[in-house]
């Protein structure tokens, strides 16, 4: 699939199952995807025989639609889903758990733990940029479906029944597993949570009840899931150029994280992040969070895209001008110069977390801060990802560096962005939340949607 193609439907993905969860959230809960109601199953919030009824309804909706769309287009091929680029079946089939886990966790985390509150708003922009960043991801290589559904009415159309066990396989093991560990770690029932407070305005904190460990696990859910997007739209030979399709899939899936579980762990993902503001407000306790939960789970992406989907024994055409190690400057470009990039897109990243998520005269800002933040981010590594790395968090680029183990430039994406978050993190705190400062309190949001 050409880049253009692959994001156009991405994004026509996304903003689709954005409008789907919407409309029926209130309504069936939607579902919209037969993995999505086996998870729920799995973890008791739906019967047995709901179940039945609404995958039946599920495919029929995908066969019905793709009919209609051969009719409407005049018999435009519809040919079932495929691996392509030498990408072997169990290929695929890990990428498809990896991907619809990330995507039932979110589908939990937004949608199924009370902790979260009225969340009607937040879960379809989630589920939607989530559902977008694991198509650009993976979409031109594995299929990206994390959906049966989707898969069986292309397989009716065309007829065509070779792989379509992959996108059952996949999508309903990726799906039990997030269903087990989101029930088993976030909703044990012998964990009481008290509803979320209002603004913290000092360090990334904990709400809600979850303990330290809780937030460990997220952090290192969310890094896999941010770093395995890197390495597969930026470091994997197969995808060709992607220098548009990347900055949007990192962007969206930064987006998708801090939707996912900003309001309760902090969604931070990045050290630098953490260290900004502890640095500004000298609070400390639960800073190791943000530094072990980022730093496994990117080396664990490092190594797991490594060894099974770039393994040097898997051979592919190899695509010109990818570098598949570390993160490395390009045409001419000096350390130094890169390291003041690093400073200012990580002072643009922090600002922007700071105004939406810790400024107290924002008001509410649980949709508003990451939509910013994975924007920013988007935005910052179409700017400089092509020569300087565009890195703004270390995890990111320490799990590349352990996976290579290239060192020779790993200080730069430590440097830059710590100087970067530091600075922001001062600048904010003095000049807009200076104690001395006076502001009138916009009221909090209470509006349901």
């Amino acid at each position: 699939m050409p880049g253009g193609g692959l994001i156009s439907a991405a994004l026509s993905h996304a903003f689709s199952l954005f409008v789907a969860v919407s409309v029926s959230l209130n309504i069936s809960g939607g579902h919209v995807n037969p993995a999505v109601t086996f998870a729920a199953f799995i973890g008791g919030h739906i019967t047995f025989y709901r179940s039945v009824l609404y995958w039946i309804a599920q495919l029929i909706g995908s066969v019905v639609a793709l009919l209609l769309l051969k009719f409407a287009t005049g018999g435009l091929d519809t040919s079932a889903y495929a691996h392509r680029g030498g990408a072997t079946p169990w290929n695929a089939v890990i990428f498809e758990i990896m991907m619809t886990f990330s995507l039932v966790y979110t589908v939990y985390a937004t949608t199924i733990d009370p902790k979260k509150g009225n969340t009607e708003v937040i879960a379809p922009i989630a589920i939607g940029f989530i559902v977008g960043a694991n198509t650009l991801t993976a979409g031109g290589l594995y299929g990206a479906v994390m959906n049966p559904a989707m898969a069986f009415g292309q397989a009716v159309d065309s007829w065509k029944w070779e792989s379509h066990w992959i996108y059952w396989l996949g999508p309903f093991v990726g799906a039990a597993i997030a269903a087990l560990v989101y029930e088993t770690i976030f909703l044990d029932s012998q964990n009481t949570y008290e509803q979320l407070p209002s603004k913290d305005t000092s360090a990334y904190a904990l709400r809600g009840g979850a303990t330290p460990w809780n937030a460990v696990i997220f952090e290192i859910m969310m890094t896999f899931s941010l770093v395995y997007t890197v390495y597969a739209t930026t470091i994997d030979p197969k995808k060709g150029n992607t220098e548009v399709i990347a900055p949007i899939a990192i962007g969206f899936i930064v987006g998708a994280n801090t939707l996912t579980a900003g309001g309760l762990y902090g969604a931070v993902m990045n050290p630098a992040m953490a260290f900004g503001q502890a640095v500004d407000s000298w609070k400390w306790e639960s800073h190791w969070i943000y530094w072990l939960g980022p730093f496994v789970g990117a080396a664990i992406a490092a190594l797991v895209y490594e060894t099974i989907f770039l393994d040097s024994q898997n051979t592919y055409e190899q695509l010109p001008s990818k570098d598949t190690s570390a993160y490395a400057l390009r045409g001419g470009a000096t350390p130094w110069n890169a390291v003041i990039f690093e400073i200012m897109m990580t002072f643009s990243l922090v600002y922007t977390v700071y105004a939406t998520t810790i400024d107290p005269k924002k008001g509410n800002t649980e949709v508003i801060a990451p939509i910013a933040i994975g924007f920013i981010v988007g935005a910052n590594t179409l700017t400089a990802g092509g020569l300087y790395g565009a890195v703004m968090n270390p995890a990111m680029a320490f799990g590349q560096a352990v996976d290579s183990w290239k060192w020779e430039s790993h200080w730069i994406y430590w440097l830059g962005p710590f100087v970067g978050a530091a600075i922001a993190a001062l600048v904010y705190e003095t000049i807009f939340l200076d104690s001395q400062n006076t502001y009138e309190q916009l009221p909090s949001k209470t509006k349901d949607f």
